[in-house]
């Protein structure tokens, strides 16, 4: 296996691992008054639903694909991997734009982060060179050919 592909299949892991875990939480911040909501978002309910399914695309496709010897492992893949970050990005502005004037505090939690070094992961796989037929893949044994 090459390391682009291994790269890769752990990028795509964490941002379907964090489509399941709370991206952001929101407190009141007058206390605990009759009425107040406080709550967080799991990243399914809203643009998790976008990067999961992105991750598990990234998956299956490198189970598919070896990439071609001497070439970037998946530029198609780092283009999925910049559109989960790009989706984040978006996330953290909403959260910038949320005012304590209007009672309510939200905060970033781990599954937006975990999200944002996924994609940043699958970047990097997507763009690594995948070994010559000279070099060989990592781990595996090469045989002399036999006329």
């Amino acid at each position: 296996m090459n390391r682009g592909r291994l790269i890769m299949q752990i990028g795509a892991i964490g941002l379907i691992i964090s489509a399941f875990l709370p991206w952001i939480s929101v407190s009141n911040l007058y206390g605990n008054a009759p009425g107040a909501e406080e709550g967080i978002a799991i990243g399914w309910e809203g643009d998790g639903f976008i990067t999961g399914g992105i991750g598990l695309i990234l998956l299956v496709s490198t189970f598919m694909s070896k990439g071609k010897a001497g070439k970037r492992y998946s530029i198609v893949g780092a283009v999925f991997g910049l559109l989960a970050c790009v989706a984040i990005f978006t996330d953290f502005q909403a959260i910038v734009k949320m005012r304590p004037e209007a009672g309510i505090l939200a905060s970033t939690d781990i599954g937006l982060y975990l999200t944002l070094v996924g994609g940043i992961v699958a970047i990097i796989g997507g763009l690594q060179m995948t070994p010559s037929h000279e070099s060989g893949d990592i781990g595996e044994k090469q045989y002399p050919q036999v006329a």
